[in-house]
């Protein structure tokens, strides 16, 4: 039961940053006519990368140097778009069919800060 309520506690932070993000996303296209691909805060900043109606966000800290950040991101987004291009179209808002592919963005993120 308690994994139930942490899988629900990070269900609702996923959808809270989503939507937050998603509002932001939606006034800066239709007032400044701009994509959102940093958001910096006190001690760590967002950063977005989005295709194909996908935004993948990357959570560092303010010292990480953004191009390597946004080519991982690239990375991730890429390779989630080949992995679950089926599933997208018929999506219904279950984020837990996209568990499996944890492990491949945190291999993916190791891989790359370790060149």
């Amino acid at each position: 039961m308690k994994q139930d309520e942490e899988n629900l506690d990070s269900l609702d932070s996923a959808q809270l940053i989503s939507g937050l993000f998603s509002a932001i996303q939606t006034m800066a296209e239709s007032t400044l006519n701009e994509d959102v691909t940093l958001i910096e805060l006190n001690r760590s900043k967002l950063l977005f990368n989005r295709k194909e109606n996908i935004t993948v966000i990357a959570r560092v800290k303010l010292s990480e140097h953004k191009s390597s950040v946004k080519s991982i991101l690239q990375k991730v987004t890429n390779n989630f778009i080949n992995d679950f291009r089926d599933i997208l179209d018929d999506w219904m808002g279950n984020t837990l069919i996209f568990d499996k592919f944890k492990e491949q963005v945190s291999d993916l993120w190791d891989y790359s800060t370790k060149l």
